[in-house]
């Protein structure tokens, strides 16, 4: 075979027959989508809804109306956020061509299109697109109406804050504060100096005083994120059984959830009257969930005089008075009862992802996040379409297991990341079914062997940090008992011990307690100690530089009883160093002297803080005949 070569200058040919035309075949997404929308009759209803908005035989022939709506529906889908770009991409594409219906023989809509056709269809004909769609999830058991959730998000408007006027006489903002540096005294004032001024003044940013001259309905707003923008307010009714969108909002971005939920309440109540009943009979909101921000004792009131159960998350706002509002105590109260319930606890739960949901879907990979029209009712309409498509894929969804075309594209790597897991779950198993076997190898030649309980280096692998904590204190445990034995009578060195003869002892007990296989981590760790054997006695029976634990101390003449933060600590004991002498065997303590052993037992601390190194002290007295006396706690 040769290798061709590609020529730099090609003559284009004078024309192409159809059939050579090259064909894509289409993305199984919109081919699906076609399908239910043809069989649902999609594209005759929007004709016999937009007929009335066209002239009957005079002009050139206009877009479809089911192409318009399905170039929006690309902008849900491939989150596209201006029509520009919707364009662009449907003019790009074959498969989205062939799902709109255009060949390659032919130019698709351009964005100018998109603009006029908006334009002309009002608000209402996007609203019974919108409905439509909700009664085609309706059919198939997608929309209970019954228990809704409400939420708002500030989408950021196609406006700047810098062109911003005010509403009495127009003037723009850099207009207005030179205006304030010249009656302040300055007269060529520099942007420095008007940053100046603009910093110390209150209130600069009222939605009273100012707005934008091309977007009056945007409002001066503070984000999510912090920022201050001039924004819309946009909120959603979802269905909390099922997760589809009953109705979209847009509103000024300056009002409290408080003051738009009854707009969108009753958008929804129509909505659902507007899809007509379901298999249970009419579609009746019964209930409604919310976050703090909808909780006033108002709203509350009005929701519970309509017939409506509120699930509204309560702040805490501190011991409320109720005289002469007997009707508000007693809706407030049986909200905070229900919410305190197992179904409204499940209800708030649930409304993370309900509601939550629809937000991420439109605005962040739906594109819509900042807006590029200008309006509410602009905006509205876009909003409906696009929630129009989260019902579809809502829809899809339940057909084809699929909603959105771009999850086709992450399945390759899904299953890449779910193999990964699975093989690393394998490992996991079968490195603990290892672990498990060479454990019970090393119990099964121990049983043989002394008749006592093992526990291997590999059953420590196995074990949490809970579980090996209480691993290593059964070890020392056993050790200690087997240490204590008659049999094992050597505890620890002492002078009349040799060393190596302890070491043997210490060895034999490790090997009587099965831990042979933690010997050279014993061995290696294990240091000379003094055993201090106790007894009780009056206080008066001790002779003032005597060992002693609890009780009142002998201090020196002259010295205080240790404080922290102005409280006594506790008096844990005394040891008189002359004693523990022929004890010590490596010479750690001093011959003589007195050691004074102070903690603090109220605030119990662990010595693990550096803060905490007041909270236990150890006090050391030279000379064992140093004058002591009796001292008293200090109250």
């Amino acid at each position: 075979m040769t290798m061709s070569r590609r020529e730099a200058e090609q003559q284009a040919m004078m024309w192409v027959t159809r059939d050579a035309i090259a064909k894509g075949p289409g993305h199984p997404f919109y081919v699906a989508v076609n399908r239910l929308l043809a069989e649902a009759g999609f594209d005759k209803y929007v004709e016999a809804l937009c007929e009335r908005f066209y002239a009957a035989g005079n002009g050139r022939p206009s877009v479809a109306p089911g192409v318009y709506f399905r170039m929006l529906l690309i902008g849900y889908f491939e989150g596209i956020d201006s029509e520009r770009g919707i364009a662009w991409r449907c003019a790009d594409s074959l498969g989205l061509r062939e799902f709109l219906g255009y060949g390659v023989e032919h130019a698709t809509p351009d964005h100018s299109t998109l603009s006029v056709i908006r334009k002309r269809l009002d608000e209402a004909t996007h609203q019974a697109v919108f409905d439509w769609m909700l009664r085609e999830l309706k059919e198939r058991g997608l929309v209970k109406g019954k228990t809704i959730g409400i939420d708002t998000t500030t989408l950021e408007a196609n406006a700047a804050l810098r062109s911003i006027v005010r509403r009495d006489n127009g003037e723009g903002y850099r207009e207005f504060l030179r205006r304030l540096a010249k009656e302040s005294g300055i007269e060529n004032p520099t942007p420095e100096d008007l940053v100046k001024l603009d910093r110390k003044r209150e209130k600069k940013g009222s939605n009273k005083e100012w707005c934008h001259p091309h977007d009056p309905d945007a409002k001066i707003t503070k984000m999510k994120d912090g920022s201050t923008h001039l924004a819309h307010k946009a909120e959603h009714a979802v269905d909390m059984d099922t997760g589809a969108m009953l109705a979209v909002t847009v509103q000024g971005a300056d009002k409290g959830d408080t003051q738009t939920i009854g707009q969108t309440l009753c958008e929804t109540i129509e909505t659902l009257q507007e899809i007509g009943p379901g298999p249970d009979g009419p579609l009746q909101v019964q209930a409604v969930v919310n976050d703090k921000g909808y909780h006033s004792d108002q709203t509350i009131t009005d929701l519970a005089e309509m017939g409506i159960l509120t699930y509204t998350a309560e702040p805490r706002r501190g011991r409320r008075r109720w005289e002469g509002r007997e009707n508000e105590k007693r809706a407030v109260y049986a909200n905070r009862r229900r919410i305190r319930g197992t179904r409204g606890k499940a209800l708030l739960r649930r409304r993370g992802e309900r509601v939550e949901r629809p937000f991420a879907h439109h605005y962040e990979t739906g594109g819509m996040r900042r807006t590029h029209l200008r309006g509410h009712e602009k905006i509205h309409k876009r909003l409906l379409i696009h929630s129009a498509g989260y019902n579809l894929g809502l829809l899809m969804r339940k057909l084809t297991g699929i909603g959105k075309p771009r999850v086709m594209q992450g399945l390759g790597k899904g299953l890449k990341r779910l193999m990964a897991a699975v093989l690393g779950g394998l490992a996991v198993v079968l490195s603990l079914l290892a672990h498990v076997w060479r454990a019970c190898a090393t119990r099964a030649a121990a049983h043989r062997g002394r008749r006592r309980v093992v526990r291997s280096e590999a059953a420590r692998g196995l074990s949490t940090g809970c579980y090996m904590r209480r691993l290593l204190i059964g070890h020392a445990q056993r050790l200690r008992k087997a240490l204590e034995s008659d049999e094992w009578c050597i505890f620890l060195p002492s002078p009349s011990t040799p060393q190596d003869h302890a070491q043997i002892n210490l060895r034999a007990a490790i090997n009587a307690s099965g831990l042979s296989d933690l010997t050279a981590h014993i061995v290696g760790s294990a240091r000379p100690c003094v055993r201090i054997r106790s007894r009780p006695v009056e206080q008066s029976a001790l002779a003032p530089n005597a060992s002693r634990f609890g009780g009142l101390p002998h201090l020196p003449v002259g010295t205080s009883w240790p404080l922290r933060a102005g409280q006594p600590l506790c008096f844990q004991g005394m040891l008189r160093l002359s004693q523990c002498a022929p004890h010590d065997a490596t010479n750690a303590l001093p011959p003589t002297g007195l050691l004074y052993f102070w903690y603090d037992d109220v605030d119990s601390p662990w010595g693990m803080d550096p803060k905490d190194r007041d909270g236990f002290r150890i006090d050391f007295v030279e000379h064992e005949d140093t004058p002591l006396a009796l001292a008293d706690l200090p109250v």
